[in-house]
């Protein structure tokens, strides 16, 4: 019996004429799934679709070369065929793995969703502004992870000036706060869109590369670990911005709960950027 995938596909034709058009479907009807599942930019859905499909287009071609050419294209099509399967699953196991073990890394991690990043100078007309600079900062952070929370691993962390470096990047919306130590982690904080980020508690706050623009945003990540969904609050209690509009100090408490899961992530921020 000839189990290569050119004859399995040749066979289900003929048993099934549809299933050329039911494996077409399938394919866009996956590729859709995984947009919608990783919340990925449009542009990236155009072009996974348009790939899927030009992939199943050239294994339809080369199945008919081994039904009706000669033996050098019969391997030809032969390793074509395997390559697409090998490659079929090569994928299909990276996005599983990045999504249910964010493993080697979270798949938004390769992906430029194309946020911007320029502030956004909230008392201005004028639609141009400066490049949004990083800054050396200096400061504590401290995450408290409940047993089953995925990002801090039920485990008491600590972030100071002894152990690593902090760095802030910001504008009147959003604060993005780093840490580089053993690993590197990144503590986002986020007003509702047209909104300047202040004082006071931030409710019903999701992911922030992809929050709904009248919520607030938070994401806490680190050590090779994220969320793709996360809910939570957190409360500023100190935002200094200087005559420049660039951040002074930022002290805040916050809760993050990843993927749907009970199990919470708590913690505390205070970091002053260093003139």
């Amino acid at each position: 019996m000839n189990l290569s995938p050119t004859s399995i596909l040749a066979d289900a034709q003929k048993s099934v004429p549809a299933v050329k058009y039911a494996s077409g479907v399938a394919g866009v009807a996956s590729v859709v799934a995984i947009i919608a599942g990783f919340q990925l930019d449009y542009r990236i859905a155009v072009f996974g679709t348009l790939l899927v499909l030009g992939l199943m287009f050239l294994l339809v071609i080369f199945s008919a070369f081994v039904a009706h050419s000669g033996p050098s294209i019969i391997v030809l099509a032969t390793c074509a065929a395997w390559s697409f399967l090998l490659l079929t699953v090569s994928a299909s196991t990276f996005l599983m793995t990045s999504y249910f073990f964010a493993w080697p890394r979270t798949l938004d991690s390769y992906v430029d969703i194309g946020r911007s990043q320029d502030p956004i100078d909230l008392d201005s007309d004028d639609e141009s502004s400066d490049p949004v600079n990083i800054f050396s900062a200096s400061g504590y952070a401290n995450l408290v992870s409940e047993q089953g929370d995925y990002i801090g691993q039920g485990a008491e962390l600590e972030f100071s000036d002894e152990n690593g470096l902090f760095s802030v990047q910001s504008d009147l919306n959003s604060i993005s706060l780093f840490f580089e130590g053993d690993d590197y982690w990144s503590f986002v904080f986020s007003a509702p869109r047209g909104e300047t980020l202040g004082i006071g508690e931030y409710s019903s706050a999701q992911r922030a590369a992809f929050h709904n623009p009248v919520f607030p945003g938070i994401e806490v990540s680190g050590a090779g670990r994220g969320c793709n969904e996360v809910s939570g609050r957190f409360f500023v209690h100190e935002v200094g911005v200087t005559a420049q509009r660039t951040l002074e100090r930022f002290v805040a408490e916050f809760e993050q709960q990843c993927d749907g899961e009970r199990s919470m992530l708590k913690g505390e921020i205070d970091v002053s950027v260093i003139d």
